[in-house]
């Protein structure tokens, strides 16, 4: 009986120990990921109609020309010189490249037509 009251006693005293060094370890309020990203998805009708308005070919400042449409059921982007890329329509004004590397952001002008796009590359 002896042997077992001091077995008892050993094992409270180590729930103890493990108990009091979990609730004196400060807490941590840092998160393992680094970054994550959302946003609304669009309804079907939603992107037809922003690509609609995207859609065309655009001057770039270096001389070459982008050119975005439809090649079936996918959206592509080309400038010349270079491989056309699928695009994904992300909001009324964005595209971003299946890859995840290119993005274009397309400005309105004053009449409300899209007349200006910047190209940003990862």
């Amino acid at each position: 009986m002896k042997k077992l009251t001091i077995i008892a006693t050993v094992v409270l005293a180590s729930l103890q120990l493990s108990v009091a060094g979990a609730t004196t370890r400060p807490a941590s309020n840092t998160l393992d990921v680094q970054e994550v990203r959302a946003s609304t998805l669009l309804s079907g009708s939603a992107v037809r109609s922003a690509f609609r308005e995207l859609r065309g070919s655009y001057a770039m400042e270096d001389g070459s020309v982008l050119w975005v449409y439809a090649d079936g059921d996918r959206y592509v982007a080309e400038i010349s010189g270079a491989a056309p890329i699928e695009v994904r329509v992300v909001s009324n004004n964005r595209l971003i490249a299946v890859t995840g590397n290119t993005e274009l952001t397309f400005k309105q002008n004053a009449a409300g037509y899209y007349a200006d796009v910047v190209l940003t590359k990862a």
